[in-house]
């Protein structure tokens, strides 16, 4: 009977091509994801809580070197802000709606622009940019 009983060799070289192969997969999964669009709406998402908390450690873990933002918000409470998901422009530009209070403390309407820059498996905010906003219509 032959096989990998009786040889350590052929043992390890099986369990390092296993190992090779499910290397391979975490890191096509890992690709697969940070480019989708649920893992941008989850950073966009995140980004705007830890403005919320403050967090600034958070805010740099989250954006690159130099990121930029011409979106004025006042300080954000939970609860406070809703966000709008408008979708994936390009690759690398999403768009979303921010409603929040704005500096008079009425509910402001901000269509904004962000841009992604990727870094390994993951993608980082590199700026969000205004387009639009609005104020509510009174009926």
């Amino acid at each position: 009977m032959s096989g990998t009983k009786g040889n350590p060799k052929k043992l390890l070289f099986i369990a390092g091509a296993g190992a090779l192969i499910v290397a391979g997969a975490v890191i096509l999964v890992l690709g697969l994801y940070s480019g989708s669009q649920e893992s941008k709406t989850t950073l966009i998402a995140r980004y705007f809580r830890a403005v919320e908390a403050g967090d600034e450690l958070a805010l740099k873990d989250m954006t690159v070197p130099g990121f930029q933002s011409d979106i004025g918000i006042v300080p954000l409470k939970r609860g406070s802000y809703e966000l709008y998901d408008f979708g994936q422009q390009s690759e690398d530009v999403y768009h979303f709606l921010i409603i929040a209070p704005g500096v008079d403390g009425k509910k402001q309407a901000q269509m904004g622009e962000i841009n992604f820059k990727r870094r390994g498996f993951s993608r980082r905010l590199e700026s969000l940019r205004l387009i639009s906003s609005g104020i509510r219509i009174k009926e």
